[in-house]
């Protein structure tokens, strides 16, 4: 009988029973989860302490020289961990040895960001975040934000805000700017690079702490005040100035910000979204390209597609069986049919908005009257269509694969309509849009009534695709289920021998039901013994 437990991140240890029938790739989540472990232990090394602290010292102007004892790493029980970093608190102290201010110093972790597989996914990232982080300060300077100290690559190149450097650099720095502002050449960014002795092999980013009194976590609280009416209001007030500030200047192209050595950011990189790079990590092949930039809707769409065609392909327990693989297989086959009537083809070729492609609550910072105190993680908002901003699911509580039975579906659209009128409120009353004959709140009208919305939901998901295919799009066609026969013969226009790969899931799944109970039964080292090429 299983006895073994595994740990996992952000829910109780897991057991057999539940491992066998999870649709996640347990056996690969108890490796990171090992992984991140190992992490922890590295990054609190004497000589990785000596690093953080020395570097964030460097990002807050202190004493190169004595940097290492003004600044004090707090111990890994104080640290924050996310989906993709590791935040570690260091506080910055006087000469006295007295509290000045506290920083966060941001590690991605390279196995939840597929940096084994395609190496350099790393430097992707922290790239297109620092370079958002540039494109807000000069952009959306009214949105909250705690401000970017200063960050390095894992190959130990380091940038500073240009406020810590000699007067002569500062002044250059101003001289330079103006210039390409005059001349209309990309914008030319505060930070400049400097030198450090110190380098972390994780990269990193230093960002201002945010203090209790700035606000707290939406997500505190979110449950037990989320049916206050006022808060609420406040609360979609909030947002909605936030999407309509971050979308208010037309782009060209579908992509994400990246910072360049010189110091300038362009949009020159691929859309960097949370659910592309979860997939990646899981082992989905590499579709959307670094660089690669669209402009034109329909490419994008039918790449995210492709993408997620890639779960099915390499992820083990992705089928549980044989009428849940040619189920899998059918969704994905109606979605491509499906995929051109839920966009506007007046639009197709932009303009593109930037969005924000991963708001939840533990994003958000609020008083105690919800109003918006701060906005972090800022590495997932990108260019992309007007037609994919919508809003949050969570305003009704419920997770996005939640929203089935019919009192769900009416809270829903009754939550979501308050929101968007609210967005529509605040379109008219600030003029913040600059996007001529646009309208967001009519565009997310436009998406619930036609149910784009819930096509969005589908590419943007990891694994819940095909509930909200089942949930919300089939019943806009036929009201019955899809029936064994019906997937049995859509499957077959999946993909050429689709017989074939039918079988070779059904092998996948029985290897890995074996290797997942000889974890749990034996208590082994969880390196796993089957991949998608079983």
């Amino acid at each position: 009988m299983a006895t073994v437990t595994y740990p996992l991140p952000q829910r109780p240890p897991i057991a057999f029973e539940s491992a066998k029938d999870h649709e996640d790739d347990i056996i690969q989540r108890i490796v990171w989860e090992q992984t991140a472990q190992n992490l922890y232990d590295h990054l609190w090394t004497e000589h990785q302490r000596r690093a953080i602290s020395s570097l964030a010292a460097l990002h807050v102007g202190l004493d190169p020289e004595r940097q290492h004892q003004r600044c004090v790493v707090q111990e890994p029980d104080g640290w924050i961990r996310g989906n993709f970093n590791i935040c570690v608190p260091v506080h910055v102290l006087d000469k006295a040895g007295s509290l000045i201010r506290r920083v966060l110093v941001r590690c991605p972790m390279g196995h939840k960001l597929a940096e084994d597989r395609h190496p350099g996914t790393v430097d992707e990232k922290l790239s297109t975040e620092v370079a958002t982080y540039v494109w807000m300060q000069e952009n959306c300077p009214e949105v909250p934000i705690p401000a970017l100290l200063g960050f390095g690559f894992t190959d130990g190149r380091h940038f500073t805000h240009v406020q810590w450097r000699p007067f002569y650099v500062r002044w250059a720095r101003a001289l330079w700017r103006r210039m390409r502002m005059v001349l209309r050449l990309p914008v030319l960014s505060q930070y400049v690079p400097v030198l450090s002795d110190y380098a972390l092999q994780t990269g990193y980013i230093v960002l201002d702490y945010i203090e209790p009194k700035v606000g707290k976590m939406l997500s505190t609280t979110w449950e037990m005040h989320r049916n206050d009416a006022e808060r609420r209001q406040t609360l979609f007030r909030g947002l909605s100035r936030l999407m309509l500030t971050v979308a208010r200047l037309p782009l060209p192209r579908i992509g994400s910000w990246h910072f360049h050595d010189d110091g300038t950011i362009t949009l020159s990189n691929r859309p960097l979204t949370c659910n592309l790079v979860i997939l990646e990590n899981n082992g989905a092949p590499r579709i959307i390209q670094p660089g690669d930039t669209y402009t034109c809707v329909e490419p994008y769409i039918w790449d995210l597609l492709t993408l997620h065609d890639g779960r099915l392909h390499i992820q083990p327990n992705a089928a549980m069986d044989e009428a849940d693989c040619r189920y899998q297989m059918a969704v994905q086959v109606l979605l491509r049919t499906l995929a051109y009537g839920y966009f506007d083809r007046d639009r197709r070729h932009g303009p593109f908005v930037m969005q924000f492609s991963d708001l939840h609550a533990s994003n958000i910072f609020v008083d105690s009257h919800w109003n918006i105190t701060a906005v972090i993680d800022l590495e997932w908002i990108c260019a992309r269509p007007i037609e994919m901003i919508d809003v949050p699911y969570w305003i009704t509580g419920l997770g996005i694969d939640q929203i089935g039975k019919k009192e769900h579906i009416d809270e829903y659209a009754k939550t979501r309509e308050e929101f968007i009128t609210i967005l529509g409120e605040e379109e008219r009353n600030t003029a913040i849009l600059k996007l001529p004959n646009v309208s967001l709140a009519a565009a997310m009208r436009r998406a619930g009534e036609c149910k784009s919305s819930w096509f969005v939901y589908c590419l943007d998901s990891v694994n819940a695709m095909y509930t909200i295919f089942d949930q919300h799009l089939r019943p806009q066609f036929i009201s019955f289920d899809l029936t064994e026969k019906m997937n049995f013969f859509l499957s077959k226009f999946w993909c050429e021998k689709a017989d074939e790969l039918v079988d070779r899931k059904l092998r996948q799944k029985h290897l890995y039901d074996i290797e997942l109970r000889r974890m749990f039964e034996n208590d082994v080292d969880a390196t796993p013994l089957v991949s998608g090429k079983a």
